[in-house]
C-alpha cells in the first residue's frame, strides 16, 4: 500500500477490513489517497444505488507507476475517483501502448448504500442481487468469487 502524505488513517471515510478497502465521500472533508498492487482483477463503487465494477489487470513482474501501483483511489471535496495505472513502458517513436479497463454496471442495489461495516457487505450485496433475479440470484461470496473469476479469465486472455 502507498499512502499520500495528506492521508490520514483515523479519516472516519476509510474502512480497512480483512476482506475490502472502503472509501467513503464526504463533500466537508478534504483530499485523502491511498494506491495498491491490486491484483485481485475489479474495484467496484457505488453512488445510488449503481455499482460500477471496474475490471482491471495487473502484470506480475511489471513495474508499475507511483511505487508499484495498478490502482489508486482518491476523495476531496469535489469528487472520488477510482484510477488504474499501467505498467511503465520505454514507448520507441511512432509506436503505441494501451491499457484496457472493463466497465459494468448493476443497478438496483440501493441497499448497500451507507453500508460500513465489512461484515455486512456480503450479505447486502446477496440480498440485492437476489432481488434483481427475482429471487434466484447468488449469495455474496458467489457475486465476489465470479468477479475474481471474471479478473482471472481477463488475465489468462491478455496473457
Amino acid at each position: 500500500m502507498v499512502v499520500w502524505p495528506f492521508t490520514d488513517f483515523k479519516d472516519p471515510r476509510w474502512d480497512f477490513g480483512t476482506k475490502y478497502i472502503t472509501l467513503h465521500h464526504d463533500a466537508q472533508r478534504g483530499p485523502t489517497k491511498i494506491g495498491l498492487a491490486h491484483q485481485l482483477g475489479w474495484i467496484g463503487y457505488l453512488n445510488q444505488g449503481t455499482l460500477f465494477i471496474k475490471r482491471i489487470p495487473y502484470e506480475e513482474g511489471k513495474t508499475y507507476p507511483d511505487n508499484g501501483c495498478n490502482f489508486e483511489t482518491f476523495s476531496n471535496q469535489e469528487m472520488q475517483e477510482i484510477e488504474s495505472l499501467g505498467p511503465i513502458v520505454k514507448l520507441a517513436p511512432g509506436k503505441s501502448v494501451e491499457h484496457v479497463e472493463r466497465w459494468e454496471l448493476i443497478g438496483g442495489l440501493e441497499l448497500l448504500e451507507g453500508i460500513k461495516p465489512e461484515d455486512e457487505i456480503d450479505s447486502k450485496i446477496a440480498r440485492g442481487l437476489a432481488q434483481l433475479k427475482g429471487g434466484k440470484g447468488i449469495d455474496g461470496e458467489e457475486f465476489f468469487e465470479e468477479l475474481r473469476r471474471r479478473g482471472e479469465n481477463l488475465k489468462s486472455r491478455r496473457g
